[in-house]
Parts: C-alpha cells; structure tokens; sequence
C-alpha cells in the first residue's frame, strides 16, 4: 500500500530539520510497517513523503540526487492501466515496464498538457506534481475520488495527504471539530464532499486537480458525470458494449497480476465478475466469501453456485457477532470518521482473508448506483408511477414544512408518528426523495437535538454541498438527478471509502472494474429504461449475464452486503453498546437530548422501534460517532 503526504511552508517559518522531523511524525501513521521506508523532499518551500510505487525510482542516495536535481518532481500513488499508450505516444518506448514508467510519464504529461494532465491517464488515483520553478503544487484525483486526498490550508501552511489522521499529526495546527459535519453525519451516514468532520479539513472532489501556488488554491475539474442519452441505439447495441468494455476493463486489471482475488456474494455484481475471470481470462485467482450463521443474512450457499459452476478457487468463512466488537474502533480510525454502514464488518473480513494471498483484490461496487440497481430506486420510480393530484397538492401548499413541525414520540412508535411520516413523505418534491432517506429525518431531529444543536443544524443545511452541485443537472429528470446523485455522493463518499478503508487496514489494494474509465464513459449514455426496465432493477446487466450467471442469482432480491445487526446488536452486543452510549462522557457532548436519547435506545432494545424511530443504522452511527471523538479529541 503507498500514500503521500506533506506540506508547504510560504512564509519559510521552519527550518530544514524541522520540517523533516514533522514530516517523519506524518508517514507514522500511513506505513504498513514500522521499518516501511518513505520517499522524502524537503526544501525550504516544500516537505512531501510518499511511499515509492515499483515504477518510480527507489529511495536511494543517488535517486534522491537525481530527483533533486530537476524542477518537476511527480509521483501517482495508485495504478495507470493505459501505461504502454503513454509510453508510445511520448517517446519512452525504451523504457521498461519496472523502469521508473510513471514518473517519467507524469513528468511529460504536465510539461506538455499543464493543469490539464490528468485527462489523459486512465486508472485509479492520486497524484501530485511539484513545480519548484513556479512554485506550484497540483494534487489530483481519478474520476471517481477511488483514492481520496485530503488537505488543510492556512495563512502559512498548505497540510496534505491520503488520511486526515496524517494532516493532524503534523501539529501545525490545531485540529476542531466541524459541528456542520457532526449534524451532517446523522443526517447521510457520512459528510457529503468536500467537507469532513474536522473543520477546515477538505476533500479533494472527484475528478479534481487543486493547484497550489502561494498557498492560493484553484480548482480545476477535469470530469463530471454526464448525461449524454440523445442518441439511443437498440439493447443489443447497450448489451455487446458493456460485456467488450467490462472485458477490457477486467483485462487491464489482470495484465500485471499472477495473484488476484476477486469478491463473490451471492449477487449479480461479483457474480458476473467472477463468471468473466473463469471463462475468459487465463488468470488464477480465488474468490472470496464472507457469510453468516443467520440463513436470512447468508450469502455463501448463493456464491456457492458460482463457483461450483465454474470449480473456482473458493474461499467463504463466516463471521461471529464476537469477531465486529473490536471492528468499531478499528474501522472508525482507518476512516478517520464514524460510519453508519455495517457492511464495514464484513468487508474488513473479507479484506483481511483476500491479504493472505494477493496484494489486489477486484470488487463489485458500483454498479447499484450506475445501472439503478436498488430496492430504492426500485421503490422510487415506483412512486413516480403513482403520483396523483392529492400528492402533487401536498407538494405544492407546502405540507412538508407544516409537518416538520410537527411533535414525534421518542417513546413509542405509534400509529399517530407512522400517519405524520407518511404525509410527510408525501409532500417531498421527487427531486428532494433521493436524499432524504435520512439516518435521523428532519422529525426526528428536533426531538433528539439539544436547542444548541438544533441551532447548527438551521445555520448549516446538510444539503448545502449537494445542492450546489446537483445544479448540474436540475434540467434532468427526477430519476436521472437520483442516479446522479447516488454516484456523486452516495458512492464517493460512503461505498467507496468503506472498501478503500477495509482494503488499507489490511494492506491491500482494491481494484474496481465497473468502474473503469471507459465505462464510466459509457454508463453516460445508456437510457434510464436500460437501467431499470418495469421496476426490474440493472435491467441492461441481467441481460447480459444471462447464460453466464444462473438465473437463481440473476432473479432474486438484492440483499447487500449487510450483517444480522438487529440479532446481534439487541443480543450479544447489547452490554458494549450501553457502555458507550450511556456513559455520561457521551450523553454530556450537548448533542442530544438526554432523556430523548435515552427513550429511542430504550424502545429499540426492547424490539418495539422502526427504521424511522430508531433504527441499528442509527445505533452504528451513534456508537462509531462517540468512538471518533475519543480518538480524535
């Protein structure tokens, strides 16, 4: 696993020594090894570590000289599929897969593209260039963010590096809480992009470079997703073009690598890409699956058929609730943020178990969100469907904001409560439905925040970052937006961060194919109806797995990579949650109301609270919220 980290120092406050002392304190927490040796630079304007990737030059004394020595000093912390196309288009033919490839190539791109670079590199990223000519420092994501970056700026320091726990050891200032991301939390299970949970400390958006210059910062988007359906071609033209790219895309994946592992659930996502590597790629791998003794939660007698189908190598363990208690402090310090989804478990397992035998393991996200693939969608155009006048009336007089007012019992999940939300529901604008399938609803917030806090919440809308940028496509349709919506933020900033952070835990790569950049090309030009097809969920994927896949997996319910968290949680984990959520250092942080807090946990233990009252979502995401802020402050 590699990183990066550093800083700039405008006003030349810190000497040589200082600067690489702090430096050191920053690469601490990113090694996977204490004795894990960093690349480091520091000049008087700049101090950067990261850990060299195979095609960039070793740490040695003479490649330091030799880095040292020129003006432009790149480094891509990740993988470049299209490597052997930039080397012919740029004259490196000479130089070797294992010879310094990206370096040199990072190095051409931005002497002859500039800001512009990153366009032209396909692949999963980060990277930076530092121009000490112009004194300049551009940071860049993939597409998608797969690999976040994260930085701080004040009046002398510009702070970065791919985990926030790095930016807050270089003690260059003084870490705060953002209570704008505390109330976001609560309200999407994760703080939309770019803010975080730490004031003042941004993400880098997807398909994003920053540049750097005078601790100036300007922002250069080189991809945003797209809607580009005006010419609609036959299915079969969809079906043949997915099957060629996501077979490129697995190609690119499995070029340089004798030893992979690839997911498998019982799902269509890594079914269909485990079905691929067996059939058309002359490549060993092992198949991993995570599973449950609860039958209702089990995945493994699904990714059993597949891989006795294709006689894989397969793996599947189960997990015991004993085996997560530890995962909750574990898991919210890798992400350097409390997470609200338990598939976090899971994955970390399956992680872990993919480690012993490769340092890559290919993953099924993405395809939920792109081809529309979930009950809510599901559900969402469903109620499209059903839309009438009375609802259209509720929408337009303004029902919602009457109702928002309106009391909720925290004590009992009565019949009266359930009648409010509905109509609450009801009078929300379809453009609004897809982000307001809150963790704790409008409702609900009033009646569990402290007055204090309440007050955060109406200075700060949660929305705010995600209606600025679903201006982007306010000319769509509501389905369209949703879809837009679910890859923009939904992805990036809850499914994406949980594998990365279940994978580097456990000192291995994730790779994405329906992710790819070709694809992701492509999924912008597919028709909704080739999405979702008469409430038939990744219409177009279905299809083109049919005869690959059984029909078994290809036509059941989608269950998600979830654990039996209400059996465990009331049951075997009940003593580890109280401890947490009713010491008084918890109830005391002025967040929620004491008593209201105290009667939801009460009604939920007792088996007698919904997913609108109080839901294991909600318990997951109080208990990981307390636990980030004993490790954090």
């Amino acid at each position: 696993m590699s990183f990066l980290c550093g800083f700039t120092d405008a006003q030349y406050d810190l000497s040589i020594p200082a600067k690489k002392f702090i430096l050191d304190g920053m690469t601490k927490p990113l090694r996977n090894h204490p004795d894990q040796k960093p690349f480091t630079y520091v000049t008087k304007d700049i101090a950067i570590a990261f850990f060299p990737h195979r095609q960039e030059p070793p740490d040695t004394a003479n490649s330091k000289r030799e880095l040292e020595s020129h003006s432009i000093l790149p480094h891509l912390d990740g993988k470049i599929f299209n490597i052997d196309d930039l080397k012919e288009q740029l004259g490196f033919n000479d130089i070797v897969q294992n010879d310094y490839a990206y370096h040199n190539i990072l190095k051409a791109l931005y002497i002859k593209h500039g800001a512009q670079y990153a366009q032209y590199l396909d692949g999963e990223f980060r990277s930076l260039i530092w121009d000490s000519q112009n004194k300049s420092l551009l940071l860049t994501t993939d597409m998608l963010g797969l690999k976040s970056t994260y930085y701080y700026s004040s009046k002398n320091h510009f702070i970065f590096s791919s985990e926030i726990k790095s930016i807050i050891v270089s003690r260059l200032f003084v870490p705060e809480i953002s209570y704008a991301g505390i109330n976001d939390f609560p309200t999407f299970g994760y703080v939309p992009h770019p803010e975080t949970m730490f004031k003042n400390i941004m993400q880098i958006e997807p398909g994003t470079t920053i540049k750097v210059q005078q601790n100036q910062i300007r922002k250069h988007n080189y991809w945003l997703f797209t809607f580009k359906t005006e010419d609609i071609h036959s299915e079969n033209h969809y079906i043949s073009r997915f099957c060629s790219l996501l077979t490129n895309s697995l190609k690119k994946r499995t070029k340089y690598n004798n030893r992979i592992c690839a997911y498998l659930s019982g799902g269509v996502d890594s079914s269909g890409i485990c079905s691929l590597l067996s059939t058309r790629f002359n490549v060993a791998f092992k198949a991993i699956t995570m599973g449950f003794t609860e039958p209702s939660f089990n995945e493994i007698p699904y990714a059993g058929l597949i891989a006795k189908e294709y006689a894989m190598d397969w793996i599947s363990k189960t997990i015991q609730p004993e085996d997560i208690q530890p995962l909750f402090e574990k898991m919210t310090y890798h992400f350097d943020s409390p997470f609200k989804d338990s598939s976090v478990f899971p994955s970390y397992f399956a992680a872990k178990t993919a480690a012993d035998y490769s340092d890559i393991v290919l993953t099924g996200d993405g395809p939920d969100q792109l081809m529309l693939g979930s009950d809510q969608h599901k559900n969402f155009q469903l109620a499209m469907h059903n839309d009438n006048l009375l609802k259209k009336f509720t929408r337009k007089i303004g029902v919602k904001k009457i109702f928002e007012k309106m009391p909720i019992s925290t004590s009992n999940d009565n019949y009266l409560d359930k009648i409010k939300r509905k109509i609450y529901s009801t009078s929300i604008p379809f453009e609004e439905k897809f982000y307001s399938n809150n963790i704790i609803s409008l409702l609900l917030k009033r009646h569990l925040y402290t007055e204090e806090f309440f007050s955060i919440h109406n200075a700060f809308n949660p929305y705010r970052n995600i209606i600025f940028k679903m201006e982007k496509v306010r000319d769509r349709s509501a389905i369209e937006q949703y879809l837009f919506y679910d890859i923009y933020f939904y992805l990036h900033d809850d499914l994406i961060p949980k594998t990365a952070g279940a994978c580097s835990s456990n000192a291995i790569t994730p790779s994405f194919p329906y992710l790819d950049k070709y694809l992701l090309i492509f999924y912008q030009t597919i028709p909704i109806k080739y999405r979702i097809n008469n409430l038939e969920t990744k219409y177009l994927m279905k299809k083109a797995f049919s005869g690959m896949v059984p029909d078994e997996i290809l036509n059941r319910r989608k269950k998600g990579f979830s654990i039996p968290k209400d059996q465990w949680y009331i049951s075997q984990l009940k003593d580890f949650i109280c401890d947490i959520l009713y010491d008084n250092k918890t109830l005391n942080r002025n967040y929620f109301d004491k008593k209201n807090i105290r009667n939801i946990l009460e009604m939920y233990f007792s088996g007698r609270s919904s997913f609108y009252s109080c839901s294991s979502t909600l318990i997951n995401s109080l208990v990981t919220l307390e636990i980030w802020h004993r490790i954090f402050f």
